[in-house]
């Protein structure tokens, strides 16, 4: 079995600088033809570096002003290391694009390059690594300069040379065991390796990291799962650091897995409901706990079906609450495992998708979208762009939007949400169970002052303002915000506000009277 030492690397690193150093400051370029659009062109290959050598492009001389280029022909394909470009002080480009290619049709690689402050011999130079690329034709190209006169002294082109590739081969895995293996591979090169390592082909990490480099490799890995099928990838690094990986293979470790969870989340939760997802490695009967929090712990439900994925929704929960659960799995032979989470239930909007009255109306004559003044986005639910309603002019006419909640309730709180860019500096709010006789609860309740900002949490994410006003539990079927005639508009931001509101939402929770969880389980799939 072959090794190679550190001693070993540290001679090869010398080699691969020192002994190709000869190759990579040969200038191919020197004395080659070049075509394009500058004058002088073969000042550009001529080996003579001096502010007074030089090719220009000059706007007013060349019919093509979208771009300005020149190409050099290396005559045979020759391997590209790196590239410096020598530019004239004051008549070069902020940036500029070199291509290599095969012929001058088609254009293998391309690299952007930009050009700094660094100088030699008098002159600005700019250089570019063309890792390595091969080609016949490197073509240096300008577009969009903001300079009318650009000027060149010289390009040098330094050549590379073939890189040898690492391949991996004969990998195996051997000495499978409970909670290890061990897996064996040759390069072809002397390589450094490690593996890449998971239960899923598509979730791989790195492990077992060699320190040494080597031909033939060995990698055990330890604190593997017993009974379970992993997929593996070995990975090679070679001394210059570039990296080849693997085909993905799989392998099962030996024995009778335990069970374990995949996966346990909550999602879909409502002011009463609950949908649970959970998913195992091995077929389970489920158990499921759950309570308020800081109460003892509630068997709601058991399946003595064995699965390895359940979802449930759970019904007749209260809203606005903490709860904590738990799953308790055990599989066919009585191994068990157990997780615990929480979670807390929405807040109950009895606003919400209820009817709306009032004078957030749109007015054509002002506005292009006649769709933004639907009422009903103020109860929506919806704090983006289309779930806001738009005012008219509150300069010259009184504003205002009624809910209507259906039914008399006891009110804990009212939430008014305007979106920050264009909100009231105050506004009224009355309450009422006739939409005639509405009555003031509170009066000039001020954004400025008690408006918390917040953010919306959709793709767009809106800046919002919100005002929470405590109901103190009176009771009413309507809730009107009423913005009189002559409010000022605000922004918070700093610009003009528009002469209309934007009224995301209107919230209303009533006094809380659930009582107590009933917890109703059904499985939906």
């Amino acid at each position: 079995m072959r090794r190679v030492t550190i001693l070993s690397l540290l001679f090869l690193v010398n080699i691969f600088i020192f002994g190709a150093s000869n190759k990579i400051i040969e200038n191919i370029a020197l004395k080659k033809q070049v075509i394009g659009n500058f004058s002088d062109m073969p000042n550009l290959t001529d080996g003579v570096i001096s502010p007074s050598n030089y090719a220009e492009f000059s706007i007013k001389k060349v019919k093509n002003k979208d771009e300005q280029f020149f190409i050099v022909v290396l005559g045979h394909a020759s391997y590209i290391r790196s590239i410096k470009v020598y530019w004239l002080k004051d008549y070069h480009p902020d940036q500029y694009s070199i291509e290599i290619g095969k012929n001058l049709f088609n254009w293998d690689k391309k690299f952007n390059f930009r050009v700094g402050n660094e100088e030699e011999s008098g002159l600005v130079v700019s250089k570019g690594d063309i890792e390595n690329t091969a080609g016949f034709f490197v073509k240096v190209s300008i577009r969009d300069s903001k300079k009318d006169l650009l000027r060149i002294s010289e390009i040098e082109i330094f050549k590379g040379h073939p890189e040898e590739k690492v391949d991996i081969q004969n990998f195996k895995v051997i000495n499978i065991k409970e909670y290890s293996a061990t897996f064996q591979f040759d390069t072809s090169l002397p390589t450094t390796a490690y593996v890449r390592i998971g239960e899923s082909p598509h979730a791989l990490k790195d492990s077992g990291f060699e320190l040494d480099i080597y031909n033939d490799h060995k990698i055990t890995i330890g604190n593997l799962l017993k009974g379970t099928r992993f997929y593996v990838q070995p990975v090679a690094v070679d001394v210059n650091g570039r990296i080849k990986m693997g085909q993905v293979y799989n392998f099962k470790t030996k024995g009778i897995p335990l069970p374990r969870f995949y996966n346990f989340e909550f999602y879909n939760i409502t002011p009463f409901t609950l949908n649970i997802f959970w998913e195992a490695n091995v077929p389970c009967r489920m158990e499921l706990f759950i309570s308020q929090k800081g109460t003892p712990l509630k068997s709601v439900f058991k399946s003595e079906k064995l699965s390895k994925k359940q979802r449930l929704i759970i019904e007749k929960i209260i809203p606005q609450t903490d709860f904590v659960s738990k799953i308790v799995l055990t599989d066919k032979n009585g191994n068990q495992t157990e997780e615990e989470k929480g979670f807390i239930s929405s807040e109950h909007n009895i606003a919400f998708k209820q009817k709306v009255y009032g004078s957030f109306l749109f007015r054509e004559n002002q506005l292009r979208t006649p769709d933004l003044a639907n009422l009903g986005r103020i109860t929506d639910g919806n704090l983006e762009v289309e779930g806001i309603a738009l005012s008219g002019n509150v300069y010259s006419q009184e504003q205002g939007a009624s809910i209507d909640l259906g039914d008399v309730y006891s009110l804990k709180t009212v939430r008014v949400i305007f979106r920050a860019v264009d909100f009231p500096s105050q506004f009224d709010l009355y309450l009422g169970n006739d939409l005639k006789k509405m009555k003031p609860f509170k009066k000039k309740i001020s954004m400025k002052k008690f408006a918390k900002s917040t953010a919306s949490q959709g793709m767009i994410g809106l800046l919002l303002k919100e005002v929470s006003i405590d109901m103190k539990n009176r009771k009413a079927r309507y809730v009107l915000v009423k913005i009189p005639k002559g409010t000022k508009v605000d922004s918070g931001l700093p610009f003009t506000p528009s002469p209309f509101l934007q009224l995301a939402e209107i919230k209303v929770m009533k006094t809380p009277d659930y009582g107590e969880p009933q917890y109703i389980v059904k499985i939906i799939e």
